[in-house]
């Protein structure tokens, strides 16, 4: 990464050997840098409010969204209604009929990679090769898409990186890109609204990413109002469909909360 030379310095040549820690100030706020877990432990445990900078946030928003939880400053009652939605997700039961999607997707590159070899020329020994990230990169976005949104982005039956895997891999980037120290305080890369090859190609990509996702979510929608409405027993769910079930039971509670409230002399 660019700034890993800038990091080690900060974080590691001048952290204290013994504690782990290192402190340091970011423009006016001071900061705690820790390497050891059990000091990430204790500071995760002890409060749910988190602070961030919008220095580094009003990028990632741009690919993450607005009310993520990795981006959103904890405490606030949308970050606890967002919370309470994810946990469901992430029950024992959830979790272990969400891991059959991805031995799925494993199974079916390990499928595509064979077949590529059966391909080959009649004679030859059959092989294929790859540049390791790009398949470690198509693997995460099938999982990803299967586990989370119910989606089959296609990329480990394809053998390449699709056109909606592209763009998304291309945001996360750039957003990264633009939050380097080299960066921050750079305008052309700082200011979405100047005419530059860098924010064309980024309106280009994330346009193309919400368009698929705003498709899939409509979709999903759908399904899982079909499915209630006809009484369909619990199959196999992604974490999109429990969070769109989820989110209409809490819905429900605070709509009778409001109404209990209101009648109450």
């Amino acid at each position: 990464p660019p700034d890993s030379a800038l990091y080690q310095s900060i974080f590691l040549d001048h952290a204290d050997p013994s504690s782990g820690l290192s402190t340091f100030w970011f423009l006016s706020t001071p900061c705690l840098a820790v390497l050891k877990a059990e000091h990430a432990r204790s500071i995760l445990r002890h409060s749910v409010e988190r602070k961030t900078f919008d220095i580094f946030t009003r990028h990632f928003k741009r690919s993450l969204g607005k009310d993520s939880l990795v981006i959103m400053e904890g405490g606030g009652g949308t970050w606890r209604h967002h919370r309470n939605l994810v946990k469901a997700a992430f029950t024992e039961k959830a979790v272990r009929n969400m891991s059959g999607s991805v031995w799925e997707v494993a199974s079916r590159f390990a499928r595509s990679i064979l077949d590529e070899c059966d391909a080959d020329e009649e004679g030859s020994i059959g092989c294929y090769a790859a540049e390791a990230l790009d398949i470690f990169k198509w693997a995460t976005i099938d999982v990803f898409g299967q586990v989370a949104l119910g989606h089959d982005f296609e990329c480990t039956s394809s053998l390449s990186q699709t056109p909606v895997a592209a763009s998304f891999d291309a945001t996360v980037e750039d957003s990264s890109a633009r939050t380097t120290a080299r960066n921050l305080f750079n305008p052309m890369t700082q200011w979405y609204w100047l005419p530059t090859e860098r924010n064309r190609e980024y309106a280009f990509h994330s346009g193309t990413v919400r368009r698929a996702l705003e498709e899939i979510c409509e979709r999903k929608v759908e399904d899982v109002r079909s499915k209630e409405s006809g009484g369909e027993k619990e199959g196999k769910e992604d974490m999109l469909a429990i969070l769109l079930k989820s989110d209409v039971v809490a819905t429900s509670n605070d709509d009778q909360s409001q109404s209990q409230s209101k009648q109450t002399p």
